[in-house]
């Protein structure tokens, strides 16, 4: 009788542990944040119990709804990229001072580079700009919030560093293992768990570098132009070659000054590709490739049709490198 009642008690703690870890909540920003938290909490938390905010469309502009405010009250932890990227998160965040949460960009060891200024870039301003780790700067970083306020109010993101750090190989390392460390931190029973899990996914993002270089091997020295400044880290990383932008702010139309400028780019220069993007409006890229007689071709900086998942960012980097290579290795 003794025995039996040990057996059930100690059958109820596990299962109550169990529980626990299944029953915790992760509210993650946009796709690719969400792909890698579901990565390193897979087959611990039920994936119904990790939520994404942003289930469609860019997160420039984006307007939170009810039932994603909802959501983001009953998680236990939540993830955004940036301040200046959700710009609905911050003030969201604040009313729940209980839930655990966790910015990319001011994740300590995180590589930032400074956005670009204005639509067409030398390559003397490519070469100058350098990453530096958030942590480096961390005592600025009062100042720079001061700063932000008083950029040209056509830079969509209002900062100072460019927010696209899922494109970023080794930015997506450094922020996996702080994912890792806060989940363990909240639910310890499974930290040898989201280990293994972490073990894997930087195992996979090494391969997936290897990789990518194979695929733009013939891409690299390639000019392009871009429709707005989304992929500064992958394209360092990766030693690319972008000339400029068609629009300095996505949720803005480039102005004649700024077409006539990239007119001009593409006669003087051996232009190979333009990019759209699937979120946006594509007829002035689709006059000026068509004008230009360059090659008009397409990037999703966000994978709007990859399906949500534990893999959706490795295939986002994926389908991001194949889209370049087919039209800047091609003749």
């Amino acid at each position: 009788m003794i025995k039996k009642l040990l057996f059930t008690l100690i059958f109820y703690a596990l299962s109550s542990n169990f529980l626990h870890a299944r029953d915790l909540k992760i509210s993650a920003s946009i796709k690719p944040l969400h792909s890698i938290a579901s990565y390193i909490s897979d087959g611990i938390i039920k994936d119904e119990n990790i939520n994404l905010i942003i289930t469609d469309g860019s997160p420039h502009g984006y307007a939170l709804k009810p039932s994603d405010v909802k959501k983001i009250s009953s998680s236990d932890y939540i993830l955004w990229v940036s301040d200046d990227l959700e710009t609905f998160m911050p003030q969201t965040a604040a009313k729940f001072q209980n839930i655990k949460t966790r910015i990319w960009q001011e994740t300590d060891g995180i590589v930032l580079l400074k956005n670009r200024n204005g639509g067409i870039w030398n390559r003397e301003d490519e070469a100058e700009n350098h990453g530096h780790n958030h942590d480096e700067h961390e005592e600025h970083h009062h100042d720079e919030q001061a700063e932000h306020h008083h950029h040209d109010e056509h830079d969509h993101n209002h900062g100072e560093h460019n927010p696209h750090l899922w494109l970023s190989i080794q930015n997506s390392g450094i922020f996996a293992r702080q994912i890792a460390q806060d989940l363990s931190e909240l639910d310890p029973e499974n930290k040898a768990k989201y280990q293994e899990n972490l073990d894997k996914y930087l195992k996979e993002l090494d391969e997936l570098k290897k990789e990518i270089n194979k695929t733009l091997e013939n891409a690299k020295n390639s000019s392009y132009l871009i429709f707005h400044d989304a992929y500064p880290y992958f394209e360092q990383e990766f030693g690319l070659n972008p000339r400029g932008v068609l629009r300095v702010d996505p949720e803005h139309e480039s102005g004649a000054k700024r077409i006539a400028e990239i007119k001009k780019l593409i006669q003087e220069e051996d232009i190979k590709c333009l990019f759209n993007e699937p979120q946006f409006s594509s007829k002035i890229s689709e006059k000026l490739a068509q004008e230009s007689k360059i090659k008009l071709a397409v990037l999703d900086p966000v994978g709007a049709d990859i399906p949500a998942g534990k893999d959706m960012q490795i295939i986002l980097l994926k389908n991001l490198a194949k889209n370049l290579a087919d039209c800047l290795g091609s003749e």
